[in-house]
């Protein structure tokens, strides 16, 4: 009951109970993974279009400090901000339009699959082969 108290008096969080032992917690207001910082103004991206705004902007992502994310917005991939905070922080700019942040694809990772792919269709193929030897009881009697 202590946990449930001490989560439910957290700003921005409201519950009810889903049945006699659990409880959901539902977040309240604006919620995105990905904020504009204009100046001291936060502004959460909650359609996933960046707005027009002035060159100074930076954007933030709510992942680990040490993610490696790839940041485009309108088709242009986004600089780390020369100062990053506790969140993985972009140099945002006059940059405008839909907003895609993701782990970066490795060019390698198709190849790969291919070939682990290929390795096993080698090694399952001797267990598919058709039984055409000799069977027992087909008509002759000892």
């Amino acid at each position: 009951d202590d946990e449930i108290l001490a989560v439910g008096n957290a700003a921005g969080l409201t519950h009810s109970a889903a049945s006699e032992t659990a409880e959901v917690f539902t977040v309240v207001g604006l919620v995105s993974r990905a904020n504009i910082v204009d100046g001291g103004t936060l502004t959460p991206v909650a359609e996933g279009v960046i707005p027009e705004g002035p060159s100074d902007r930076t954007l933030t992502i709510s992942e680990p400090p040490d993610t490696d994310l790839e940041v485009r917005v309108g088709g242009t991939e986004l600089a780390p901000a020369a100062e990053a905070g506790d969140l993985p922080t972009y140099a945002l700019g006059e940059a405008h339009g839909p907003l895609e942040f993701g782990e970066p694809q490795e060019a390698f990772a198709p190849w790969w699959t291919a070939a682990l792919i290929a390795i096993l269709a080698l090694l399952a193929a001797p267990t598919m082969a058709t039984g055409s030897g000799a069977r027992r009881g087909d008509g002759e009697e000892a």
